[in-house]
């Protein structure tokens, strides 16, 4: 994967992993742009890093990631690196559980860990397919292989990218093998 000179969207990219990964690679001479939910957040990591693009998006909600998409489109023109970074933990114990606001909770979760992944995956190939190289980098997790007794949802929704990174990836080697998909393991 080529680290410099590319166009990287980086989702999750006002803080954490995100600003940090938004910062080196706008030492190594990319155009980078972030999403986040918290346009405040996008504004102060703007500041902060200098020369980059924001695009405010919650990524829970499938209308901002069609529109992330289509600003993508017609401001941005093209993607090299997909950055799927954003990712959201909350705490359960499920022996006492508050059933309205758990199921709530879970879909948030789910939706902006796993769902969100693969429909703006799923949203960004055309844009991803039209460079010579192209990458998509899923952030996961070592909760994936080792969960927490606290976390559950966000251990089994790494758990589940795990997989999608890998099955993704067989299938761009046979049919698109100019984008590589990768996975980032991240250590507790």
């Amino acid at each position: 994967m080529k680290l410099s000179k590319q166009t990287v969207l980086i989702t999750g990219g006002s803080a954490g992993v995100g600003l940090e990964l938004a910062r080196k690679f706008k030492q190594h001479n990319n155009r980078v742009i972030i999403c986040a939910r918290n346009a405040e957040q996008l504004a102060k990591a703007a500041q902060e890093i200098g020369d980059i693009e924001t695009i405010p998006c919650d990524l829970a909600k499938e209308s901002d990631i069609y529109a992330l998409v289509e600003t993508l489109k017609n401001k941005v023109g093209e993607i090299s690196i997909l950055i799927n970074n954003a990712g959201i933990q909350l705490n359960y114990n499920f022996t006492q559980v508050e059933p309205e606001l758990t199921v709530k909770n879970v879909d948030w979760e789910i939706d902006v860990n796993l769902n969100a992944v693969i429909k703006l995956t799923t949203l960004c190939l055309p844009l991803l397919k039209n460079q010579p190289q192209s990458a998509i980098v899923n952030v996961s997790s070592g909760l994936a292989i080792a969960p927490k007794r606290s976390a559950p949802v966000y251990c089994a929704t790494k758990a589940a990218i795990h997989i999608f990174s890998k099955a993704l990836r067989y299938q761009m080697e046979d049919k698109s093998p100019n984008i590589g998909v990768y996975e980032a393991i991240l250590p507790l």
